[in-house]
């Protein structure tokens, strides 16, 4: 999976397939679908701006990123063809390690399960001199043989804003390719 740097990743915007819904602050629901799929994965995320997109030539992934102006969430969401058929579980073990794996050192590190997804979660406190108390939690879903990966973070982070985060993470939903979907159906993993 393509990665967007460490510290970037505070910086980090969201991109969504041409064909998807994207745009501006008001949109609510996102929608990805890799082609060839009957099924994708959308996500309530009202107040955000889409700022970055893109799709692999071979249509085997695609990324979205932005951020809520008004919060200081930062998001990035990608989907990501798998060789075989993927549980949430692999897909965490497999995009979460290499998250830990950069050179940052971070704390509070968490693995947990909810409905269909696998999640984790580590904070930066400080790269070098410069404090961050950046919280990162990523949330897997193994599909077929596509994996999730939705990560959000947020710097100068306080308890309460841990609120925001769930509040996205509610949202996540598997749509059928031909299901017509409003905001607020989200949370039907």
């Amino acid at each position: 999976m393509r990665r967007i740097g460490l510290v970037p990743a505070v910086f980090c915007a969201l991109g969504v397939f041409p064909s998807l819904h994207y745009g501006s602050p008001d949109d609510v629901v996102h929608r990805m679908q890799l082609p060839g799929k009957s099924w994708g994965v959308s996500v309530a995320i009202p107040g955000f701006k889409i700022e970055e997109q893109w799709t692999r030539e071979d249509a085997s992934g695609m990324m979205i990123s932005g951020a809520n102006g008004e919060t200081g969430v930062v998001l990035s969401l990608y989907l990501e063809r798998e060789s075989k058929n993927r549980s949430s579980a692999w897909c965490r073990t497999e995009y979460f390690s290499k998250a830990l794996g950069s050179p940052a050192r971070k704390s509070m590190v968490k693995k947990w399960e909810a409905e269909a997804l696998a999640l984790g979660q580590y904070m930066i406190a400080s790269v070098g001199d410069v404090k961050l108390r950046q919280m990162h939690v990523n949330a897997y879903l193994g599909k077929e043989d596509v994996c999730m990966d939705l990560h959000l973070s947020k710097a100068s982070f306080e308890a309460a804003d841990r609120a925001l985060f769930d509040a996205i993470l509610s949202t996540v939903h598997v749509f059928d390719g031909s299901e017509e979907e409003t905001a607020g159906e989200g949370g039907n993993l």
